[in-house]
C-alpha cells in the first residue's frame, strides 16, 4: 500500500491569536454626566486617558468622570505594542496544553510523517496518511500491541477490528478510535499502520512542524 502525506492544519489556535492584533476602533464613551463622545483610546495611565476624536483631536479625560463600564473598559486595554510583546511573550505549546491538547511526537523518514502513540500501553507508530476515513493497523502488530482483533465478516482485505482501551501518550489520553486491521503491502519495518484522515478531524489534530509534535485534544 503506497503512502502520500497530506498537510495537517497549522496550529489555527494561535492563528487567531495573531488576528487579535487588529487596529483600534472607535467606541463611544459616556460621562458621569451623561455627555456621550464617539473615541478610541490612544494611551493611559492610572488618573486619565487620552482619547482620539473622529477629527482627530485628541483629548486627555480623567478615569473618574467616566462611567463605570468605560473606567472597566479602560482598565483592560491594552495598546497595540503592549499586546505584541505579550503574545511574542506566550509558548505555543503552554497555549495548547492549557486549552486541553495532548502532544504526540513526529519524525520525518524517507519523505513520510510518522506519529508515536501508545494503544494501551505499547508504543506504535502510525505513517500518517489522510487516503483513509479510519485508521488501519497492520495485522501483525494486533499482537504485538496485545490487541483483541473482531474479526470480520464478508472476506476482503480487511480482516477485522480492535478498539484499544486506552490511546494516549502515557502522560494523557484521547478520545478512543476503531481501528480496521489489515496486512498492509509494503509498510516500513517497525511501523504499525495508517491513519489521519476523518481521524485527526475529529481529534482535533494540530501540526507543529517546528516542534515536531502533533497536537491531539485530549479527552
Amino acid at each position: 500500500m503506497t503512502t502520500t502525506i497530506s498537510r495537517i492544519s497549522p496550529l489555527l489556535a494561535l492563528v487567531s491569536l495573531i488576528a487579535a492584533l487588529s487596529p483600534l476602533h472607535a467606541r463611544e464613551f459616556v460621562g458621569r454626566n451623561g455627555k456621550k463622545i464617539e473615541a478610541e483610546i490612544v494611551s493611559k495611565n492610572d488618573k486619565e486617558v487620552e482619547l482620539k476624536l473622529a477629527d482627530g483631536k485628541t483629548l486627555k479625560v480623567p478615569l473618574a468622570s467616566l462611567s463605570d463600564a468605560d473606567q472597566l473598559f479602560v482598565k483592560v486595554w491594552e495598546s497595540p505594542e503592549d499586546k505584541k510583546l505579550r503574545l511574542a511573550a506566550l509558548d505555543p505549546a503552554e497555549i495548547l496544553a492549557a486549552k486541553g491538547f495532548v502532544p504526540f511526537p513526529t519524525e520525518m523518514k524517507e519523505g513520510n510523517l510518522i506519529v508515536s502513540l501508545q494503544i494501551d500501553g505499547k508504543e506504535a507508530k502510525f505513517l500518517v496518511d489522510h487516503r483513509n476515513g479510519q485508521p488501519v493497523l497492520h495485522q501483525p502488530s494486533v499482537e504485538k500491541l496485545g490487541l483483541t482483533m473482531k474479526p470480520a465478516t464478508g472476506g476482503g482485505q480487511i480482516v477485522g477490528t480492535v478498539n484499544p482501551d486506552k490511546i494516549g501518550n502515557g502522560e494523557a489520553t484521547v478520545k478512543g478510535v476503531e481501528f480496521l486491521v489489515a496486512p498492509i503491502n509494503g509498510i516500513p519495518d517497525g511501523i504499525d499502520g495508517l491513519i489521519g484522515g476523518q481521524t485527526f478531524v475529529d481529534w482535533e489534530a494540530l501540526h507543529d512542524f517546528t516542534g515536531s509534535k502533533i497536537w491531539i485534544k485530549g479527552e
